[in-house]
């Protein structure tokens, strides 16, 4: 067990949720009052991210997207079909310095020129966080898509 040091605890990002999420209809998320980022892509399907800033196509490519949990986000899936996203949600000190700088109210899609590399991090990531000790017996469970009712994108 490590015990971080008051410093590195205050520095120290942590991660809400990794995953898949299915979004089945219009899900609408409001602000969360702590700081908070979703960094998500497209694995199926298509549809439209909106946020206060904008509207943004939402489909399967090189692109991500990140948004603030800060504002109001809404995932819309188009033509009945199931949206599937996976990411990350993550938080900490400093995160909506690092938003701005990176201008995602204005615009929050990342295209990224060999997303294969990056998806295989963000699968990488969530197995990480679910290891649990050898010997327990959900050890060799792996993260499940569900249906997204109350967290943010995906994310």
């Amino acid at each position: 067990m490590v015990n971080p040091s008051p410093i590195s605890r205050r520095l120290l990002w942590h991660l809400f949720r990794v995953g898949h999420a299915q979004f089945f209809q219009r899900t609408r998320f409001a602000p969360r009052t702590k700081p908070g980022a979703g960094l998500f892509t497209i694995e199926s399907g298509h549809g439209s991210l909106k946020l206060e800033s904008g509207a943004w196509p939402l489909n399967r490519g090189p692109q991500f997207w990140m948004c603030s949990t800060h504002e109001t986000i809404e995932v819309i899936p188009h033509n009945e079909q199931t949206l599937v996203t996976h990411g990350i949600t993550f938080g900490g000190p400093a995160l909506d310095a690092w938003l701005e700088e990176l201008g995602v109210a204005g615009s929050p899609v990342f295209t990224l020129p060999n997303s294969s590399v990056a998806r295989r991090a963000l699968r990488s990531l969530g197995q990480v966080a679910t290891l649990l000790p050898a010997g327990n017996p959900i050890a060799s469970r792996r993260p499940t898509i569900v249906n997204v009712t109350d967290r943010p994108p995906g994310i």
